[in-house]
């Protein structure tokens, strides 16, 4: 059986890789979210659709950002509490 680690450094492993999460609140904001997307791109002209499908962008931007800070700080909160966890028995096997 492989560790996590060498699955890690061999690329089989990917942090940001989690499954789909489905549930009716989730759904039901996808469906406004569309809806009022569509709204708005049959509202607008072209130059503002353009604007528009920009601003949208940016939008992700920022929560592919914020997503990448969470990801680090969940990181560093695990690795805390894995240390929290082993460091008095590493202490304790030290002659």
């Amino acid at each position: 059986m492989t560790s996590i680690l060498e699955e890690l450094y061999y690329g089989n492993v990917n942090p940001s890789d989690r499954p789909a999460v489905h549930n009716a609140q989730l759904d039901e904001a996808d469906l406004r979210i569309e809806k009022e997307y569509q709204y708005f791109s049959s509202k607008l002209s072209e130059e503002d659709n353009a604007r528009f499908r920009e601003l949208e962008s940016l939008y992700a931007e920022v929560f592919s950002y914020s997503e990448v800070d969470a990801f680090c700080c969940e990181i560093r909160l695990g690795v805390s509490l894995m240390w929290e966890i082993l460091a008095p028995a590493y202490s304790a096997l030290k002659v």
